[in-house]
């Protein structure tokens, strides 16, 4: 069995003509071989697979090279085959990352002062530049600055923020571009004819896009597609990259706005069986609702001609606010510990809070009927609506509990119990106010005073009850009672007396014990807590209508 080469590494640009992307760079070097005015150091940073450690190895061809036209490799000479296999004696590549100590720069530096073996230059490319030690960093300075004049320093970098202003100060910093997807979309068809691999436009173009501009992403998901199938398809992409078809995300989306949520989840819960992860269809939802979005702006390009059929009477708001919903799910999605009962909650919220049933063009495809995935059964439905129930907020109670009805998923009697959170009166969010802020003067003042031993202890478990003028009452804890005495009070009351700076304040204790003062339950607020009781009863009287009690099966539970 021959060498096999990665295609990231069989079709690395080898000069600068071969480069992709980054037409400015290419414009630079050409204009400093062509004047011959080449700098001691160069720094190129950028992101992942865009060419650095490629247009370092390019430099170094073109500064060394036996038959160089105008300082433009030929490619050909013993000298371009050694460094294009790495085993050239005056090409030192340095890793960085695996030589970060201040020892490895130091023997480095050690062989500056050796003249170069065969060619003109000794070139020195660090790759990761940005993981040196400071002590690296700061032994590189005083050669970096003034090196011998056949010693070429190239660095490169994906984080050059790293990187201290005394390096970067004495190198040209080049900062490359993420590449184009037009032009990994260009290179691709190239490659893929020189090859011989057949592949779809479709599948092409989806490749470029999932690389995010970067070219050896790039080849590197051609490479694993090339093991799919004889010819490479936009479906056989799709499976491998777990991205679901726009047809599939449609047709969700027809079901939601026509509000049939059985059908719109046996889809998502299809697609989830069959390996699909439930965030992915989350963005692919936010995708094909933005590409709506924009024909719709845009008036139905060729490209969305499909789209224009079926969407036709949806209005701009109404996609507008799908693509808000999912956008503000798409959270709890991520930090659910089941990410498809959080998808389930996600398709009911559109269903319920999108506008009134969208009439559409007939739909002619049902994704659950396919031989591919599992019928969804009735037992199945209940199962799946017993597990979003417990972690359903209230809101999405009551709509659960509708769409359960109306689709025969449970009866009337099996609906989720609702917290109904009560409005409270004046007189009752007074008194929590009061206590709130009693509790927070408290809690600031007792952060900054400057007390020890029991009197901090007596301090630290004590509650401020009220405050009448400059009169402070506390009341503390029945197992620190005993602790209180004339001298303590005297030591807290002198700190308060110093942090507030108000000479005035006359701390004092009552003679019972201290409850908490967030909660209407305070035995020193015994009548506060009466009329509290008695009003927020009276108000879910009034609040709770007859009917959505018979919705609920008359179970009421009053949230504090």
């Amino acid at each position: 069995m021959s060498e096999y080469i990665a295609l990231a590494r069989k079709w690395r640009p080898k000069s600068l003509n071969d480069l992709v992307g980054q037409q400015h760079i290419i414009d630079f070097f050409k204009n400093s071989f062509a004047k011959q005015k080449i700098h001691h150091a160069y720094l190129l940073s950028g992101t992942r697979g865009v060419g650095k450690t490629s247009i370092a190895r390019i430099i170094a061809k073109n500064l060394c090279c036996e038959n160089t036209t105008e300082y433009l490799a030929c490619s050909k000479c013993r000298t371009c085959k050694d460094i294009e296999d790495f085993r050239h004696l005056d090409v030192i590549e340095v890793d960085a990352a695996s030589k970060t100590k201040v020892e490895d720069t130091r023997e480095i530096l050690d062989n500056l002062d050796y003249l170069p073996g065969e060619a003109k230059f000794k070139i020195y490319i660090i790759d990761e530049i940005h993981m040196l030690s400071k002590h690296s960093f700061n032994a590189l300075l005083k050669s970096l600055e003034e090196p011998p004049s056949y010693v070429k320093f190239i660095f490169a970098t994906t984080e050059p923020e790293k990187i201290p202003d005394t390096i970067k100060s004495r190198c040209v910093h080049l900062r490359l571009q993420s590449i184009l997807t037009s032009d990994i979309e260009k290179r691709i068809e190239y490659i893929t004819k020189e090859e011989q691999i057949k592949v779809d436009k479709e599948a092409v173009e989806l490749i470029a896009k999932h690389a995010k501009g970067s070219m050896r992403d790039a080849l590197s998901l051609l490479e694993q597609s090339c093991f799919t199938g004889e010819n490479l398809t936009l479906e056989s992409v799709q499976k491998m990259l777990g991205i679901v078809s726009h047809e599939n995300i449609k047709l969700i989306l027809q079901h939601v706005l026509n509000k049939d949520v059985n059908k719109a989840m046996d889809i998502t819960r299809a697609l989830v069986l069959n390996g699909f992860d439930s965030m992915s269809i989350v963005e692919q939802l936010l995708k094909v609702v933005y590409e709506l979005i924009l024909a719709k702006a845009s008036g139905y390009t060729k490209n969305y001609e499909d789209s224009k059929n079926i969407f036709f009477d949806v209005s701009e708001n109404v996609l507008h606010h799908i693509y808000q919903v999912i956008l503000h799910s798409k959270e709890d999605v991520m930090i659910s510990f089941d990410q498809t009962m959080a998808l389930d909650v996600l398709i009911i919220r559109l269903i319920q809070y999108s506008p009134k049933k969208v009439a559409l063009a007939p739909i002619t495809e049902d994704f659950s009927d396919s031989n591919d995935f599992v019928e969804n059964t009735a037992n199945t439905k209940k199962n799946n609506f017993e597990k979003i129930r417990d972690v359903a907020t209230n809101q999405d109670k009551i709509a659960i509990n509708n769409i359960a009805q109306e689709n025969g998923v449970i009866t009337e009697n099996e609906s989720i119990p609702v917290t109904l959170e009560v409005k409270k009166d004046k007189d009752i969010e007074f008194i929590e106010k009061a206590q709130k802020d009693t509790k927070d003067i408290w809690f600031e003042t007792f952060s900054k005073l400057d007390l020890q031993g029991v009197s901090k202890l007596v301090a630290k478990n004590s509650s401020l009850v009220i405050i009448k003028g400059n009169n402070w009452v506390f009341s503390i804890n029945e197992k620190f009672k005993n602790l209180v005495s004339e001298h303590i009070i005297q030591t807290i009351n002198k700190q308060i007396c110093k942090v507030t700076k108000n000479e005035n304040v006359l701390c004092s204790y009552e003679e019972h014990n201290t409850v908490s003062i967030v909660t209407p339950n305070d035995e020193i607020n015994k009548k506060n807590r009466a009329i509290y009781e008695e009003k927020k009863q009276q108000v879910a009287k009034d609040e709770v209508s007859s009917s959505i009690m018979n919705k609920l099966n008359g179970k009421l539970i009053i949230k504090e």
